[in-house]
């Protein structure tokens, strides 16, 4: 009998080609391995945010997008994570353009980091240093096969820094 979560999961995997099931299931096999499970998000497409009782926190999101954007998204929260790779580093940079700098840190201590230290930092085109919201997952676009082994070198960074930092 196949369980709740499972089902979520199959849902999902059917939607997707053969590399983003590769690249999906490679995930999901890390984040189940640290105790994250999927809950289906209440929004158009399908998306799954996972999540782990014991730090009651939302470290990744997968999905499918709907309309005019359609396909596949990978999102993860990294922001405790030291030199993420330059494709994640990257990928905070472009969410805070695209946003138009959204989301800024405002030392609400959710992600209190290290003394003098929040959310996620990433230099802007113009030099200045922009710190945004650690609360937040971020997206990851193009994500590859060659990109999972720092994804998940992230996931388990923060997951880390999730069970040794009281909330």
């Amino acid at each position: 009998m196949i369980n709740k979560r499972e089902a979520l999961i199959d849902a999902l995997l059917s939607e997707l080609g053969e590399e983003d099931q590769q690249i999906c299931r490679r995930i999901i096999e890390d984040l189940n391995e640290f105790g994250y499970t999927p809950h289906k998000e209440n929004v158009k497409g399908l998306v799954l945010s996972f999540k782990n009782s014991g730090v009651r926190q939302t470290i990744a999101k997968i999905g499918i997008r709907v309309g005019r954007n359609r396909g596949v998204f990978y999102s993860l929260k990294f922001y405790a994570c030291e030199n993420p790779p330059e494709k994640f580093a990257d990928a905070v940079r472009n969410a805070v353009l695209r946003s138009k700098g959204q989301y800024p840190c405002t030392d609400c201590g959710v992600c209190h980091v290290r003394e003098g230290e929040r959310g996620y930092r990433c230099r802007l085109p113009d030099g200045t240093e922009f710190v945004r919201c650690g609360a937040y997952v971020v997206e990851i676009p193009d994500l590859t096969l060659g990109d999972i082994d720092g994804f998940n070198r992230l996931l388990q960074e923060q997951h880390h820094y999730f069970q040794t930092h009281e909330r």
